[in-house]
């Protein structure tokens, strides 16, 4: 069946949030920051990786790294620097 990985991730995802609006008063406020920023960080990993894995990739004939889609990467990060500049996430 096409699409059952899409709708287990979206159950899951609302399971999740379900669990987190009960249980969050539970968790002390210093655990809540310490798992956001946990999962920043693994969010930005997992970008960096399927980023990455598209950029470089390795010839077995030439035994030599060659680079693609880089203007894309470099589009996206001058996007989402105009963004951030707009909403005031860098503005001091």
């Amino acid at each position: 069946m096409p699409g059952l990985g899409t709708i287990i991730n979206v159950i899951a995802i609302i399971c999740g949030g379900i669990v987190g609006v009960f249980f969050k008063r539970f968790i002390k406020e210093r655990y809540q920051d310490a798992i956001m920023k946990t999962s920043g960080i693994s969010v930005i990993f997992l970008g960096l990786a399927g980023s990455l894995s598209g950029l470089l990739r390795v010839n077995a004939d030439t035994e030599s790294v060659e680079t693609q889609k880089v203007m894309m990467m470099i589009l996206a990060l001058v996007a989402a620097h105009v963004r951030m500049c707009r909403d005031s996430v860098w503005k001091r």
